[in-house]
């Protein structure tokens, strides 16, 4: 396989990367959203107590759901990172690009928007 900004990509590494799976669940463990290593939705985690009502479980899904991504996002940097490195390229370079251009969160910019997540719906 060869990426156009990354060059030659270890194709076993980069399918095994796509099986992955990122989740977020709110504080109390009763909602989760899955993503899966294609940026895709694939999962939801519902507690039968998750919330009261219809309009509060959709607002903590949509929420919980840009999370989910956001940690993809963030486990994609990542990995992007480690096969540029393996590649002998700059690092650096590329980090500059995938935050710049593509907005890869770095692991403490995804930890502040979690946390600010659940600040403002929980008061936390």
């Amino acid at each position: 396989m060869n990426d156009a900004m990354t060059g030659p990509v270890d194709s076993e590494a980069t399918e095994e990367f796509y099986r992955r799976e990122f989740t977020a669940f709110n504080p109390a463990g009763s909602v989760g959203i899955t993503c899966n290593g294609r940026g895709q939705i694939c999962g939801i985690s519902l507690d039968e107590d998750a919330l009261t009502t219809d309009e509060e479980l959709a607002a903590e899904i949509v929420a919980l759901a840009k999370l989910a991504r956001a940690k993809y996002r963030m486990n994609l940097r990542l990995f992007s990172l480690e096969a540029v490195t393996a590649q002998g390229r700059d690092p650096e370079r590329m980090d500059r690009f995938y935050r710049g251009v593509q907005k890869l969160p770095t692991p403490e910019e995804y930890a502040q928007m979690e946390h600010d997540a659940f600040a403002e719906r929980y008061g936390q």
